[in-house]
């Protein structure tokens, strides 16, 4: 019994330590574009009030000096918007 324990202590040490960083690849405009013309074709524009129907722009805001990659706003028409981290 003792031996199980210790066996599940270690895995549980290792899974804490393990998750210390997250990693994963930067979304490039046409990616975030992409996502959420999807994302507007699947969605049922009148359960969540959605007034734009298109992509009509994407703009790229920077995340300043802390480090953060940004963020994409995409302007919707005829008018909404969605975030996208980059």
């Amino acid at each position: 019994m003792k031996k199980i324990g210790i066996i599940l202590l270690c895995g549980l040490l290792l899974s804490i330590l393990g998750a210390g960083e997250a990693r994963a690849n930067f979304v490039s405009e046409q990616d975030a574009r992409a996502v959420v013309q999807n994302w507007l074709e699947m969605t049922p524009t009148q359960s969540l009030a959605i007034e734009g129907t298109e992509v009509r722009e994407v703009v790229y805001f920077t995340g300043g000096l802390h480090g953060n990659p940004g963020y994409y706003v995409v302007l919707l028409d005829p008018s909404g918007w969605v975030i996208v981290p980059v």
